[in-house]
């Protein structure tokens, strides 16, 4: 079983953890906490937040060019990746690297003109979003990237560039 950090917002010794059979479970120590499995609509484990990732897929993906993800993504991290800016920051990054990437900055600039783009923010953010989670859906991407961190952002980006 391997221990990734707390598991709330409580100063409590909660954990969570991920068992072999890859179930997600908490180790209680707080009457405060509620175990993730008592969520309404949880059913699957967040994997994605645990450090043995493995990357099995690059087929979720919309753009099918391994060598323009590539490109997307080593541009993500050399130019546009800064674990501390806030929200609005990072998400006005990915416009800017999708602008640079030949993709509409705003969905609605695409669906007026598909013609002009070869896709959207969405898209970009799908290849960010895939390279750290192997998912097409996730929660907050941001979210998930601060929970991360930036070593393991970096690592994981590096890691899928190198196996894909």
């Amino acid at each position: 079983v391997k221990a990734r950090k707390k598991c709330c917002q409580y100063q409590c010794s909660c954990t969570r953890a991920e068992g072999k059979s890859g179930e997600l479970f908490q180790s209680m120590k707080n009457e405060n906490c509620t175990p993730i499995s008592d969520y309404q609509g949880y059913n699957k484990p967040i994997y994605y937040l645990f450090d043995d990732l493995e990357y099995k897929i690059v087929n979720k993906l919309i753009l099918n060019d391994k060598e323009e993800i590539k490109r997307i993504l080593n541009s993500y991290i050399e130019k546009y990746f800064d674990i501390v800016d806030d929200k609005e920051t990072w998400f006005n990054k990915m416009k800017d690297l999708s602008e640079e990437q030949g993709y509409a900055r705003e969905v609605k600039a695409y669906k007026q003109e598909p013609e002009k783009y070869k896709g959207h923010v969405g898209d970009i953010s799908t290849v960010v979003r895939v390279a750290l989670t192997t998912k097409q859906n996730t929660p907050d991407l941001y979210e998930i990237m601060q929970v991360l961190g930036k070593q393991t952002v970096e690592n994981r980006i590096k890691k899928f560039i190198d196996e894909n």
